[in-house]
Parts: C-alpha cells; sequence; structure tokens
C-alpha cells in the first residue's frame, strides 16, 4: 500500500466526508492551543512571551483584524492601477507584507467566528504591532460609537462594554500608544 498523502487516498477513506482528511481549502473556523502556539509546552525553555487573551477579546480582535484587511487591500489596488506599476513593484511590498501578518493571526485566531468562544493563548511577541494597531483603531470605532451623538438602542452600551474590554487587553500587554 503507498503511504499517505493529505491529498490524496491512503489509509482511511478519504471522501469528502471523512473526519480524517483535512481539506486545505476549506477555512478553519474554530481554534486549537497547537496551532495558536506552535511547539510551546509546559517544560519551560522557549523564548516566546505567551499571552492569554480572553475570549471577548478574542471576538473584538478578529472583527478588528476582518476590518482592517481593507487597508492593505485598498493600498494593492491603489498600486495595481498606477501607471508604471512595473517599474515600481515595491509598492506592492508593504501593502502585501501587511496583509500577510492580519493573516497570520487571523490564522491563530480563526477567520471565522467558533460555535464556542474560548479564550486564546499565544506567543503575542511576532504578532504584537498588528494585533496593537488592529485593536487602538477598533478603540477609536467604539469611542465613537459611544459619543453621544450615537442613536442606535443599545450601541452606546455595547461599545463601552468593548472600549472597556480592548483598554484591559492593550494595558495587561502593554500595547498602548506610545504617548
Amino acid at each position: 500500500m503507498p503511504p499517505h498523502r493529505w491529498y490524496g487516498r491512503g489509509r482511511g477513506t478519504g471522501s469528502v466526508n471523512s473526519r480524517r482528511v483535512r481539506h486545505p481549502n476549506r477555512p478553519r473556523l474554530g481554534l486549537s492551543l497547537a496551532r495558536a502556539v506552535p511547539e510551546a509546552s509546559d517544560k519551560g525553555g522557549t523564548d516566546m512571551t505567551i499571552t492569554r487573551i480572553p475570549a471577548e477579546a478574542v471576538v473584538i480582535l478578529r472583527s478588528a483584524l476582518l476590518s482592517e484587511l481593507g487597508v492593505p487591500a485598498s493600498r494593492i489596488e491603489e498600486a495595481s492601477i498606477t501607471q508604471d506599476k512595473e517599474k515600481h513593484p515595491e509598492l506592492f511590498l508593504q501593502p502585501l507584507a501587511l496583509l500577510d501578518d492580519h493573516r497570520a493571526v487571523l490564522h491563530l485566531l480563526g477567520w471565522g467566528e467558533p460555535d464556542i468562544q474560548e479564550a486564546l493563548s499565544l506567543d503575542l511577541d511576532p504578532h504584537r504591532e498588528v494585533i496593537a494597531k488592529a485593536m487602538r483603531t477598533r478603540l477609536e470605532v467604539e469611542r465613537d460609537y459611544m459619543s453621544e451623538h450615537a442613536d442606535v438602542k443599545g450601541q452606546r452600551d455595547t461599545a463601552a462594554h468593548n472600549a472597556r474590554v480592548i483598554e484591559e487587553f492593550l494595558n495587561a500587554n502593554g500595547l498602548r500608544d506610545r504617548e
């Protein structure tokens, strides 16, 4: 029998409905500690700064990152309609790198809302800047919703709650603006 390959039939049914087969094109909606903290263990010896993100903050962070995807996407669009784009490929590099940074964190959190919201532990250091920026931007949005001009019922209360969750997360992890 040939060795099992992730993309073909081997041991097991390999059918589309089989639970044993992970289909690489299907987005992962949930999360796992193994994916969030690769190679982490309780035995120490790593240089990681493992941070526990409360479930409420995970939900807000996921939403903030998904909202922020539009920023590098619009820069890529602008670069794509530039007259001499072939002579200036560097116009694409920064927004593509930013897009990759957002995608990396979303891969750890899960792209969609899981059935059960759970806290997540992850190594914050490699993602510190993108997480801080997304949460600070979302905090500004929540503060706008809290303004006296917000007239949607319950919007102010929800925004105030979200702002508290974000501020606690930013403060707990030293991610406040360098004012």
